[in-house]
């Protein structure tokens, strides 16, 4: 259920600030969290009557709909990344695994449409791809290995983030990081090019892009791509009690160390500064 949230008032405002967060979606709700976790005062500003970002939701003649969260991945027991959704919730959010059966994708319309499922599991979808595209079986094997290696060799990436902007061209720009892992040259492939290169079957291209982030295939990356596939082969999961349920614990967290998550808040990132509640009062005399 949609949870009540607190509207910005200067009175609301804790004081002996540490720290004020612009935006309350999933990305700034983590690192108030986090830094929360570490005994520091937060502030969360949020625009929007909600907290949550795409995590929040709304309710229309008695129902709830989210907005945003449609499923999640790679929540299995021991996971790094169920390790971190614990971590920002105290463990206060339960996921229930759905089943096998996690989509249905139908291309065109009428008699002519064409209907193909997808299976999540460690080798189930995989297999039940070659089922649907007997005739595509190499190419169907040929994407699953990118997308073993785009899982296994993404933290390549952000290492390049580690090292000297100039070491980092040469590595790329000489080829010595290819030798080392294809996924640098990946990376910068379109995933239009790499479907094209293993089948010419314009269903099964659908079928390995159908998950996008909002960029066409034509103009993403093709590791991007095949991560969001891959991101569910150990399970798809939805939280219990929707996804409002999400940033509720997340913000209790955020009150739990004496700081606070204000909804319906005018920033000075977007109002004249003069002219904003929040720079004449919560911004006054906080160290940030």
């Amino acid at each position: 259920m949609m949870k009540e949230t607190l509207c910005f008032r200067k009175e609301k405002v804790p004081e002996n600030l540490d720290a004020i967060v612009i935006g309350s979606g999933i990305g700034g709700m983590t690192a108030a969290a986090t830094l929360a976790k570490l005994g520091k005062r937060v502030l969360v500003l949020e625009q929007h009557d909600q907290a949550g970002g795409c995590c929040h939701t709304f309710t229309e003649k008695g129902f709830e709909f989210d907005v945003g969260l449609h499923y999640i991945g790679q929540l299995h027991e021991n996971s790094l990344f169920k390790l971190v959704m614990d971590q920002i919730t105290e463990g206060q959010v339960q996921f229930v695994e759905l089943d096998k059966h996690i989509d249905t994708i139908v291309i065109g319309s009428g008699e002519k449409s064409r209907k193909y499922t997808i299976y999540s599991g460690k080798t189930e979808m995989e297999e039940h791809l070659k089922e649907q595209f007997p005739d595509d079986t190499k190419a169907v094997e040929e994407f699953f290995k990118i997308m073993k290696m785009s899982a296994r060799n993404t933290h390549l990436l952000a290492a390049l983030k580690l090292i000297p902007q100039w070491m980092a061209l040469f590595l790329l720009k000489s080829g010595i990081a290819n030798l080392y892992s294809s996924i640098f040259r990946l990376v910068g492939t379109n995933a239009t090019a790499v479907a094209d290169s293993l089948t010419s079957n314009k269903d099964l291209h659908i079928i390995f892009y159908y998950l996008f982030y909002g960029v066409p295939p034509k103009e993403s990356s093709c590791v991007i791509n095949a991560l969001l596939l891959h991101h569910y082969k150990r399970g798809a999961y939805y939280p219990k009690g929707g996804a409002s349920e999400i940033p509720f614990h997340i913000t209790k967290v955020i009150q739990k160390f004496g700081g606070r998550v204000l909804v319906r808040a005018p920033t000075a990132m977007h109002e004249n500064p003069r002219k904003s509640a929040v720079s004449q009062t919560s911004l006054s005399g906080i160290n940030t």
